[in-house]
């Protein structure tokens, strides 16, 4: 498996991850300084709503350039626009070191750097996905949240032990590095073929596919050919992605995914998680250094996902997950209703740290991995944008939902009252995702299109003849 790290199809998808991982930059940034934005005392001080409104300020930005940026994957081409997002990141991260005592600044700032997070959450799965041989696919695509992570461990290690302007600018250095050595890759070879650059794909592919034979390399060539025929005879436009049956299938599991990420509190703790650990009560262990765990154990819990999924697949990594979170949100949230009703129990007040690592353990088994996976396995070429796109919206309402929903509702009824609607959740989301996510464990795009008709066709008919059997 080590000796897959230096084929250059894992070397393109190291490279484009470099932007995920500035791409967490925004959202990790917050946590290490949290305590010090709700410090009235300091000059960076903002009051609970303001504070979330600036947290999710990303997500806005988000929102807004979502449905564009899938467009113009089309249009201008999946490489120059990652490539835009590096500068962009590099900027606003250079107007916050010195103007972040401005909240409008700030949050403008955020916004744009909002507009670059887009980019890389609606771009790069499409990029892993069509660099990627399709036994490799899951893996490499696997890359996009072990990058995210990495993004938040970066963030979590540097900002309790920096000042604020160092740390800023150490954020600042990620996006640096991704745009200079991003700049030598390959274009997505289904992007090529869609342009009808056909001399240009065949380079490409060859150069992913360094020790592939020729014969092997041509029947790739050719799927791919087949693949993007029907993006060259249609229009696209964002009603195809539910056009078919297979369709709104493919759609249904991704919005799925995405939604129960985030309603089951995985946004939120990572955001939340210094000021979570500093409010739950004393422990052995500072929240700086609780937070640096978490951070830890989704990075390698991610990594460690990057080599099981091709072996376990998706689908059962993807249930196991939603049910453990669904464990972990119902205990804390007993925690913190019995901790309300007395203090006798703030003495375990342990028990808080514990569940929380074991929930991110959960959260990187399946949840988080399996979005970027099967956004850049499920649709054809012709419906591929559109439907990142309109998951690329989902995710950023939803996410700004959560922030402000925890928010209101912590103030308002406590802790155990969120962490109770977030195993409400997770418990629909195992329910519903063990009904409708496929496995696509080493099957080639047409094979899992193939399973998506048959599989539609299959749960259409038994329903018709359940409405015959009641007539």
């Amino acid at each position: 498996m080590l000796k897959n790290i230096f084929d250059p199809q894992y070397v393109a998808g190291l490279t484009v991850a470099i932007s995920v991982i500035a791409s967490a930059g925004p959202f990790g940034w917050v946590a290490p300084i949290m305590n010090l934005i709700l410090d009235e005392e300091s000059e960076l001080y903002e009051t609970s709503s303001e504070l979330s409104w600036m947290v999710v300020m990303p997500e806005i930005g988000n929102l807004f350039f979502s449905i564009p940026a899938g467009m113009l994957a089309d249009s201008w081409g999946r490489k120059p626009l990652i490539l835009l997002s590096g500068p962009v990141f590099v900027l606003t991260w250079v107007v916050i070191l010195y103007l972040s005592k401005s909240y409008l600044i700030l949050s403008v700032m955020r916004f744009l750097q909002g507009i670059s997070v887009s980019i890389v959450f609606t771009v790069v799965p499409l990029y892993m996905g069509e660099i990627s041989s399709a036994d490799q696919r899951g893996a490499i695509t696997s890359m996009f949240s072990n990058a995210f992570f990495l993004g938040y461990l970066l963030e979590y290690c540097v900002g309790p032990y920096t000042s604020y302007f160092t740390f800023t600018a150490f954020t600042a250095t990620v996006p640096v590095l991704f745009t200079l050595a991003f700049m030598f890759q390959p274009e997505s070879p289904y992007l090529l073929l869609m342009k009808g650059k056909e001399r240009e794909a065949v380079e490409a592919l060859a150069r992913l596919r360094r020790d592939q034979s020729e014969e092997k390399l041509s029947a790739e060539l050719e799927e791919i050919r087949t693949s993007v025929k029907e993006y060259l005879e249609n229009t696209t436009s964002m009603k195809d992605a539910i056009e078919t049956a297979s369709d709104r299938r493919a759609l249904l599991v991704v919005l799925l995914i995405g939604s129960v990420r985030l309603l089951s509190g995985g946004f939120v703790l990572t955001s939340y998680s210094t000021n979570l650990f500093t409010i739950s009560g004393p422990s052995y262990l500072s929240p700086d250094v609780l937070t640096i765990i978490m951070g830890a154990i989704l990075f390698l819990g991610g990594f460690v996902n990057t080599f099981i999924v091709d072996r376990f697949g998706r689908r059962p990594l993807l249930i196991a997950s939603c049910a453990g979170c669904f464990f972990c949100t119902c205990s804390l949230s007993a925690y913190f209703y019995l901790t309300a009703m007395s203090s006798h129990y703030s003495i375990y007040s342990w028990v808080v740290p514990s569940v929380i690592m074991v929930y991110s353990v959960f959260m990187v088994m399946g949840l988080c991995p399996a979005l970027m996976t099967y956004t850049s396995e499920l649709f054809t070429a012709k419906t591929k944008g559109a439907a990142s796109s309109i998951s690329s919206v989902n995710l950023t309402v939803i996410a700004s939902l959560s922030v402000k929903m925890y928010q209101v509702v912590v103030d308002t009824y406590g802790l155990y009252a969120i962490f109770s609607i977030f195993s409400l959740f997770c418990l629909l989301g195992t329910v519903l995702l063990y009904k409708f996510a496929p496995e696509t464990k080493g099957k080639t795009f047409t094979e899992i299109r193939e399973g998506l008709v048959l599989t539609t066709k299959k749960q259409n008919g038994s329903s018709n003849k359940n409405n015959n059997c009641l007539a």
